[in-house]
């Protein structure tokens, strides 16, 4: 990792992450502007509940799917790993095994220390 330049002292990198930081911060206030305008307008809540499904109701509705693209990707990335279940089966503590021990004696034993 010798020669590796961190990202926090590249300029290129810092003026990308400045500039699309900003670039966020217009849009929001484009939408907040957008939202006041339909509520001046139409004196509706519904209306901007509208308006902000519009905006964000696509992102809600694919993310999933982009999950699964993403995992999918991954996957095809690392060839060599594969997704197991859980080796063996799972295992049973029996109720009166001191592993599993009974939440009344836990309440009424008195506080060691």
């Amino acid at each position: 990792m010798e020669g590796r330049r961190s990202l926090l002292r590249d300029h290129d990198f810092g003026r990308l992450a400045a500039s699309v930081g900003l670039s966020a911060m217009g849009d929001w206030v484009a939408i907040v502007a957008l939202g006041l305008q339909i509520q001046e307008r139409t004196e509706s809540g519904l209306a901007v509940a509208l308006l902000w499904i519009c905006l964000f109701g696509p992102s809600v509705a694919v993310a999933g799917h982009a999950g699964l693209l993403g995992l999918i990707w991954l996957l095809r990335m690392n060839r060599g790993w594969r997704p197991t279940g859980p080796v063996g089966p799972p295992i049973e503590v029996p109720a009166t095994s001191p592993a599993a021990p009974d939440v009344a004696t836990l309440a009424s034993e008195p506080e060691r220390g």
